[in-house]
């Protein structure tokens, strides 16, 4: 956009900051506020002038946006020329503003979601979940046996050597001290199971080949001696009912039961409302069409790509490997992007049309939540959120989190028998 500003404008403008400064000023042998504006607009003119240019710029680009019902997003550059007191001003500005598009109809959308409850099945599994992580270990000195859990030190020798002095990137798996193994017959080519038997004290050693496609390449197939020593062998136990209910703090196994039950039924409806906002927000996506801001699109592409690899990273693959797919990281990660900011526009200006706000108590009780979450203190919530300047951002949440929830309980639900538990 190009602006020139009139003569008076700019005088009245520049007037304003000096007075400003003259508030404020503090200059030996003059009293607070009494320093003449001749003696501020010489001892500060360069930052006043800063000042000045910016009021100017920033008046002209908001009055420019709001006469064409633009919504502006942010100030890419200002060329500007110079700035005479009582002359004219003139800048060119290139900016960013927020698509233009129309919302579709939001307030009936279709969903679809599978008629399901909870059902017995259910609820069995989830106490053989809890039972599973009650469970107690007891040692023996008895022969091992399958189902029992070995605490072992165990060496990989390959061609009677360390595996790790032929191949550093193995260190961590080929010596390791105080390893449990669970006799399941699961641990590579299923070698615990010759370990049924031993008792504490005992050493073994079982040759085997690395599996072909085992994660380190340069050891892949390699034929290697894994030299194990028992150090303890573990019976598995598992508590009772009772004994159950009250590790988690239940007064009763039937208390537990009902516990169990009012989680499952949660996480039904938490499942079925991320299911609802799924189809929600691909519906509105297919709905709207609109051209992204290029500066917009790449920073979010930038975030998305760092989640990405780190994503990636966190599962173990190697930096290499990622380096390789670079160009299929970045495909994916601008995709990503695009919909995001899609959606997000769509939701803001649904959020402005219901003129939906946050109110202080709704961002207390968020920062209350971040607090539990994270473990720390209310004060500290509030002091990490100030100093990452994140106000802003824990704002914008709530209110998008509100514009889904009206979304949802605006759509119009259609029971449909075929959608799989996959689905949902």
């Amino acid at each position: 956009m190009r602006a020139e500003i009139d003569p008076e404008t700019v005088q009245s403008t520049y007037d304003l900051v000096v007075a400003d400064y003259q508030k404020k000023a503090q200059l030996p042998g003059f009293r607070p506020g009494k320093v003449p504006k001749e003696t501020i607009a010489k001892t500060f003119s360069k930052s006043i002038e800063a000042d000045t240019r910016k009021k100017l710029v920033d008046k002209a680009i908001d009055e420019a946006t709001q006469s064409k019902n633009l919504r502006l997003l942010t100030v890419l550059n200002v060329e500007d020329g110079p700035l005479n007191i009582g002359q004219a001003f003139s800048f060119v500005a290139t900016i960013d503003v927020e698509p233009e598009f129309d919302l579709p109809e939001y307030k009936r959308i279709p969903v679809r979601l599978k008629k399901r409850q909870v059902e017995n099945e259910d609820i069995k599994h989830a106490l053989d979940v809890l039972r599973e992580d009650a469970v107690e270990f007891k040692s023996t000195n008895q022969p091992s046996k399958v189902g029992d859990y070995l605490v072992v030190d165990y060496t990989v020798l390959y061609q009677n050597q360390p595996l790790s002095n032929i191949f550093p990137l193995a260190k961590q798996m080929s010596d390791r001290q105080g390893f449990w193994i669970n006799i399941n017959g699961k641990f590579v080519n299923g070698i615990d199971l010759q370990l049924v038997g031993l008792k504490p004290g005992d050493k073994k050693d079982v040759d085997t080949d690395l599996p072909e496609d085992f994660f380190i390449k340069e050891c892949a197939g390699k034929k290697v001696t894994f030299h194990f020593e028992i150090k303890s062998v573990l019976e598995k136990f598992y508590r009772s009912d009772e004994e159950l209910a009250k590790y988690y703090g239940a007064r009763n196994f039937d208390e537990l039961l009902e516990g169990v039950k009012l989680d499952l039924q949660k996480e039904l409806e938490r499942t079925n409302k991320s299911y609802i906002k799924s189809q929600i927000l691909a519906y509105l996506s297919s709905k709207v069409d609109f051209e992204l801001p290029e500066t917009l699109l790449d920073s979010e592409t930038r975030s998305v790509l760092g989640e990405l690899i780190d994503s990636e990273l966190q599962r173990g693959s190697p930096a290499d490997e990622i380096m390789k797919s670079k160009d299929a990281f970045m495909d994916a990660a601008k995709n990503r992007a695009k919909e995001r900011l899609k959606i997000s526009f769509i939701l803001h200006k649904i959020a402005r049309q219901e003129k939906i706000q946050v109110t202080t108590q709704e961002i207390l009780e968020n920062i209350a939540f971040i607090a539990k979450l994270k473990k720390i203190s209310y004060e500290k919530a509030i002091e990490q959120i100030k100093k990452n300047d994140e106000l802003i951002r824990l704002t914008e949440d709530i209110v998008l989190s509100k514009v889904i929830d009206l979304l949802v309980k605006n759509s119009v639900l259609v029971e449909d028998d075929t959608i799989t538990n996959k689905n949902t």
